[in-house]
């Protein structure tokens, strides 16, 4: 079979996230099968035209912003218009030469086959991992975008858009929609009236990195983030648990991985809270070297503020034998176990937050149980092998119905 599949972004490109991670480990999970993959994607700070990569081929395509006009989006607006364009060119020229059996849009990023598909007579499936309202709400949430009424506007006009075009664009122009979680999959229903029966839950698979947990017994207690570092991601407020934490259990560690906007407002926090040589950023790890992290670590922390659609950290921490301490937030709920595999935490809650994390401190044979808990859901819930093969599923099912 022959996939095309349509990403804003992939593992190539700096400041990536769990959706990038999850299209490299699907599109590698489909080589591997005997699947050829050709992932299409602006070009952005790359300069290369082709990448190949564990058998996927990679193609960017060269679209440029003709003015600044909603750049803080991804792809901004007139940037997207472009992109949908050169891309579906790029992807005719090749469907020529070696045709297509389908294509998968990552969200909205496929709409120039979508629009298309019908005369190039493919199907197209996408996959949805978050919803237009609920970036808003999350927007909405920060206290200087309140502070600023053309802020809020511009945010008000960009979703009103998206909501009442791109997005029911995409997912009505779909011939069928996976979403990534049961809180997606609701939130998709309700914001654009497509049916229930469109759309199929797949949970996001990860790949067992062959953590060995008895590393982290000789190891300092250590508490571990791996994302974007954003003020709506909580890592403000777990400054201040680890602050408080700190004074109550003496040693402790929190590492920090990933990049962004706010790292280096959180540093000066960090110091502010004389916390600074107990918080350690190590910036944007690559994934073969996240396994001596997990490996030291003791808790995973998910403090997030946002209605994340399923965060691929949570299946990745379990795989690692990891419990986790989460804030109850959009489908964080569907792979956080509460008191099984970790700890569910009413959003806002700090103080239960913080004393969750304590408890898991000072109890090392609850966080193993959790942590073996946490390993045995991951292996039969969010394996590579059950999401690819899901996929698979899902895919012939669209292509018997053709």
């Amino acid at each position: 079979m022959n996939i095309a599949v349509f990403i804003k972004s992939t593992t190539f490109h700096p400041n990536h996230g769990g959706l990038e991670v999850q299209n490299k480990i699907l599109c590698e999970a489909f080589t591997q099968r005997g699947h050829a993959v050709t992932v299409y994607s602006p070009a952005g700070e790359l300069n290369g035209i082709e990448e190949t990569v564990n058998g996927v081929l990679y193609k960017f395509v060269n679209v440029k912003p003709k003015n600044k006009i909603f750049t803080d989006h991804i792809l901004g607006s007139n940037v997207r218009d472009e992109w949908y364009k050169e891309s579906f060119e790029m992807f005719l020229e090749d469907h020529k030469n070696f045709p297509y059996d389908i294509a998968l849009s990552q969200s909205s990023a496929g709409l120039g086959i979508i629009r298309h598909k019908n005369e190039v007579g493919i199907p197209v499936i996408s996959i949805a991992h978050g919803t237009i309202l609920g970036e808003l709400k999350t927007v909405l949430s920060r206290p200087k975008r309140l502070l600023s009424l053309p802020g809020m506007l511009k945010d008000f006009v960009y979703v009103l858009k998206t909501l009442l075009t791109r997005q029911k664009e995409f997912i009505h122009g779909s011939d069928l929609v996976v979403a990534v979680s049961l809180f997606v999959k609701d939130n998709i229903i309700f914001e654009t009236g497509i049916s229930r029966e469109m759309v199929k839950v797949i949970y996001n698979g990860v790949e067992d990195m062959g953590v060995d947990p008895k590393i982290r017994e000789t190891s300092k207690p250590s508490l571990i983030y791996v994302g974007r570092v954003e003020k709506d991601k909580g890592l403000f407020e777990l400054v201040d648990c680890v602050s408080f934490l700190s004074e109550v259990l003496g040693d402790l560690r929190l590492n920090i991985v990933g990049r962004g906007s706010d790292e280096k407002a959180l540093k000066e926090y960090a110091q502010s809270k004389g916390v600074s040589d107990r918080i350690h950023f190590f910036g944007f790890v690559k994934r073969e070297e996240l396994k001596e992290f997990y490996e030291s670590s003791h808790i995973f922390i998910l403090p997030t503020k946002r209605r994340e659609g399923f965060p691929v950290t949570i299946p990745e921490a379990m795989m690692a034998s990891l419990p986790i301490v989460a804030m109850d937030l959009g489908g964080v709920n569907e792979g956080v176990f509460d008191n099984e595999t970790g700890f569910l935490i009413k959003a806002g809650n700090w103080r239960d937050f913080t004393q969750k994390i304590k408890l898991l401190l000072n109890d090392p044979k609850l966080r193993v149980r959790m942590g073996e808990g946490a390993l045995k859901k991951a292996k039969e819930l969010f394996s590579v092998e059950k999401m690819a093969n899901q996929y698979l599923e899902v895919i012939s099912e669209v292509l018997n119905s053709e």
